[in-house]
């Protein structure tokens, strides 16, 4: 755990999906009474302060039953928490490149847009199969709206309403399969900039993890010529981001990336295989 450091602290917190909306939950709940809503995990830890978030990090993980041995749901998990961690720093790059305001809340939006496969995930080890590299994101969402008539951003937004998330992320979350179906005018204008930067950011670690190395232009030019993109560039001008690879090309950028990259294959091997059309 990251002591007394609020910084550090926050870092750490935000590298964990489950982490990170447990905090978000507490910080927004009626104990506290605040006048507006908390959206970002460094936010959420300047108010609470160090020790406190510490000390609940420490509950949450000592109350964490011990799960059956699931092979795949274990690999299926930690994958979802590499792109999660990734995601997030790619979010907070852009969203700073482009100068906008709540950068810390759309990097927080971008690191809960897998609440909802978590969640899934946790409650139907079965669909461990559907978390493999080579199933595309068009295919799992069928596949699980099949078995469980549902899908990963109905439940995650589900999840924001009953732990009284803020309800500017339970919209982004509900949101958050949107770009997978059609443009950017099916979105409120506010949601349009956490919904773009979070499927875009989702995407990008996905491709990432899957070519095994963190090369975001071979990255990017991947992603977009994958079918669930389709309808990405629209998106991606419709909120006014440009320059992405400037954005995390970066020297500081550059250097958090690579090492958020680094952390994250510290705990596992390169996926395979090489990504395939959806």
């Amino acid at each position: 755990m990251a002591g007394d450091d609020p910084v550090e602290l926050a870092r750490v917190v935000a590298t964990d999906t489950a982490s990170a909306a447990l905090l978000l939950r507490t910080v927004n709940s009626a104990r506290f009474h605040l006048t507006r809503p908390v959206s970002s995990v460094q936010h959420a830890v300047t108010y609470l302060g160090a020790n406190l978030v510490r000390d609940m990090a420490i509950r949450h993980v000592l109350a964490l039953p011990a799960p059956a041995h699931d092979p795949a749901a274990e690999r299926a998990n930690q994958r979802l928490w590499r792109i999660g961690y990734l995601a997030s720093t790619i979010a907070l790059a852009v969203a700073r490149h482009q100068r906008w305001p709540s950068a810390g809340a759309l990097s927080t939006q971008a690191l809960l847009f897998g609440l909802g496969d978590i969640a899934l995930l946790a409650h139907h080890p079965g669909l461990a199969e559907l978390y493999a590299p080579d199933y595309g994101l068009p295919a799992r969402v069928e596949e699980i709206q099949r078995r469980l008539a549902l899908n990963p951003a109905m439940a995650a937004a589900h999840l924001g309403r009953v732990w009284q998330l803020p309800q500017e992320l339970v919209r982004g979350l509900g949101a958050s399969l949107t770009p997978l179906a059609g443009g950017p005018q099916q979105l409120a204008p506010d949601l349009l900039a956490p919904v773009t930067l979070g499927y875009f950011s989702t995407g990008l670690a996905d491709v990432m993890l899957r070519q095994g190395s963190c090369d975001p232009r071979t990255a990017v030019d991947t992603l977009l010529g994958l079918p669930h993109a389709f309808f990405l560039p629209e998106y991606l001008a419709a909120c006014g981001v440009s320059g992405v690879l400037d954005a995390l090309a970066q020297p500081a950028a550059a250097r958090r990336l690579n090492a958020v990259w680094a952390s994250t294959h510290a705990t596992g091997e390169r996926d395979r295989p090489e990504p395939s059309p959806d």
